[in-house]
Order: structure tokens, then C-alpha cells, then sequence
């Protein structure tokens, strides 16, 4: 049985990504006040790590990135920050309207996964909750968006793939 190209790039991001994240955990302190921005930089890292990995395997096999950039069209480009601030704002006016941590902050990350692709999904989902946390001013602000990143990003990357 032939083992498609797409799906040797998956499993060998699958295991690059479980490498760093079980190197992580082993390496960093997770029982201090801290233990949640570590979970999150260990994440991350193996999320960058991962797609690296798929990149590398791709230019391997193929000589080129078609797979990625081919997800990267005008469209997508022009959506991205469409859905960031869809993200932002449904999110943070939920929660703010029913003064419960109800947020409906994926639907433009879900948009984005299914209509452009697992790429550019993970990126909105990702850059969504970073910029919530770290570029916003306090009426729209967010002090616990940036946990939630990875998991945003988790979130278009399944849209796109499924």
C-alpha cells in the first residue's frame, strides 16, 4: 500500500509537533504561576516547529510550496483580517452582553479554515487571540485571549482540514 505524498507531509508534522511539545513539557516548570504561558510557548513552538516540518517535506517531494501558497490567494488575503475582526468583536461583545465567559470568538476562523484552507485558518485563529491580548486598548482588550491561541488555531486548522 502507497503512502500519498500529503499524507507522509501530515504524519511527519504530527511527529515533529509531538517532539517539541513532549520536549517541553520534560524541559520547563509547570508547576509555578506561570505554568499557563508555558503551556502556551511550548505549543506554539511545536505548532511552528510542525509546520516547518510540512514545508520542508513538501519542498522535499515536490521542489516547491504549491500546497501552501496555493492557499494564499487574494481572497484569502482580504479575509484574514476580515475574520480577525469578526473574532474579535462577536467575542467580546458576547461576553460582554451576557457577563458570562460565553465567547463566540472562532466564527471567523471557522469561515476562513473552510473556505480558504487549514493554513490560513490556524493563521486567523492564532493572530485573532494574539491581537486581542496584545494590540487592542482596554474597552476591547482581553487578558486571557493569548492562552487561548493555540486552540484558536487548533480550530481553523480543523475547519480546513475536515
Amino acid at each position: 500500500m502507497a503512502v500519498s505524498s500529503n499524507t507522509l507531509r501530515v504524519v511527519a508534522a504530527i511527529i515533529a509537533f509531538a517532539v517539541v511539545a513532549i520536549g517541553g513539557v520534560l524541559y520547563l516548570d509547570f508547576a509555578g504561576a506561570g505554568a499557563v504561558t508555558s503551556w502556551a510557548y511550548v505549543t506554539l513552538a511545536a505548532l511552528g516547529v510542525a509546520f516547518l516540518v510540512y514545508a520542508a517535506v513538501e519542498y522535499i517531494q515536490t521542489r516547491r510550496f504549491e500546497s501552501i501558497t496555493r492557499q494564499f490567494d487574494t481572497r484569502t488575503i482580504v479575509l484574514i483580517p476580515i475574520a480577525i475582526a469578526l473574532n474579535i468583536i462577536l467575542g467580546q461583545t458576547v461576553a460582554a452582553a451576557l457577563k458570562i465567559p460565553i465567547y463566540l470568538d472562532s466564527i471567523g476562523t471557522i469561515l476562513v479554515g473552510a473556505l480558504a484552507g487549514p493554513i490560513p485558518g490556524a493563521l486567523t485563529g492564532l493572530l485573532a487571540n494574539l491581537l486581542w491580548t496584545a494590540v487592542l486598548p482596554p474597552p476591547f482588550h482581553s487578558d486571557i485571549a493569548a492562552g487561548f491561541a493555540v486552540v484558536g488555531a487548533v480550530i481553523g486548522l480543523m475547519a480546513g482540514a475536515f
